[in-house]
């Protein structure tokens, strides 16, 4: 039952990160075509850098989709791919943290919401998942069409 929880939550969790970085993508897209941003005077390197954070966040976001439906669908290919991109996030969070010199109370968000994220990918990890197998031959020879004895 716990492992149930665990489960539903990392579905949850990758469903709102996916949502946050489309979400983040799409403002940052919007904001690219803002008459102030358009007005000042370096507008061309503004919205040249404004849409290649837009990609950055909105591209990657695909994974983490992809994740929730290969785990939605209880397939091991999307939970490994979970574990694979909130640890990648996680660590590069972490070591750019570890490489500023003063760092503020809230630069620690990013890097905890993925330690927890990860944590909650190896609780919920899919021991009991296998794929289908097909039915073996003589089985299914016996059901096809006949007397029905």
């Amino acid at each position: 039952m716990r492992q149930r929880i665990f489960f539903r939550t990392l579905l949850g969790a990758q469903f709102l990160i996916f949502l946050f970085a489309v979400g983040s993508g799409l403002y940052l897209l919007w904001l690219a075509q803002s008459p102030e941003i358009r007005a000042d005077e370096d507008a061309v390197e503004a919205i040249r850098g404004l849409r290649s954070a837009a990609a950055f966040c909105i591209f990657p976001s695909f994974l983490w989709f992809a994740s929730f439906w290969g785990m939605l669908k209880k397939q091991a290919w999307g939970w490994w791919l979970g574990l694979a991109i909130n640890l990648f996030v996680f660590v590069t969070t972490a070591y750019e943290l570890y490489e500023e010199s003063h760092i503020a109370s809230d630069d620690w968000f990013a890097p905890l919401i993925f330690l927890v994220v990860t944590m909650l990918q190896l609780l919920a990890r899919p021991t009991t998942w296998r794929p289908v197998e097909p039915e073996p031959e003589s089985r299914a020879a016996s059901q096809s069409a006949g007397s029905g004895i």
